[in-house]
């Protein structure tokens, strides 16, 4: 697997682009991130198939969310869901997660479940970030074992 990170994105029609920042910042440093905008649920069926089909080790995942689902543009995603779309997929990968109020113990439930991964998450409340919906921003790192 190759140190690099490939971002999924899904977020309001007139958001900011986090994805599309992260992705600027990693090429100042040399490296060669993938992004990929989704607008429906098969666009990120697709995206994750093709990052399972890479030799790419991270997966970033920016998007909305609340306390028991991830809000894509196209719609709600149940944790559950999520955990199914992404099984099997990630074995000796990481995930990375920037959504609003999805770092909770629901998610980690979920995640667990599927994945029976090592969890850690850093709230990043001491930043003040806001999105649009007003939420404090956090992040979510899952590290599954080799």
């Amino acid at each position: 697997m190759r140190p690099e990170v490939f971002i999924v994105e899904s977020l309001g029609a007139n958001d900011e682009r986090e994805g599309k920042i992260i992705r600027s910042i990693l090429r100042m440093g040399g490296k060669s991130p993938v992004y990929r905008y989704v607008k429906t649920k098969e666009g990120l069926e697709d995206a994750i198939a093709e990052f399972h089909a890479s030799d790419y080790r991270y997966l970033h995942i920016s998007s909305h969310g609340n306390s028991k689902e991830f809000c894509f543009q196209f719609g709600a995603l149940k944790f559950k869901d999520f955990a199914d779309l992404l099984r099997d997929k990630l074995r000796h990968r990481r995930l990375f997660v920037s959504a609003c109020k999805c770092v909770n113990s629901a998610f980690r439930r979920a995640a667990d479940t599927e994945f029976q991964m090592l969890f850690h998450y850093r709230p990043l409340r001491s930043h003040r970030l806001r999105c649009r919906c007003d939420c404090v921003g956090s992040l979510l790192l899952f590290c599954i074992p080799q």
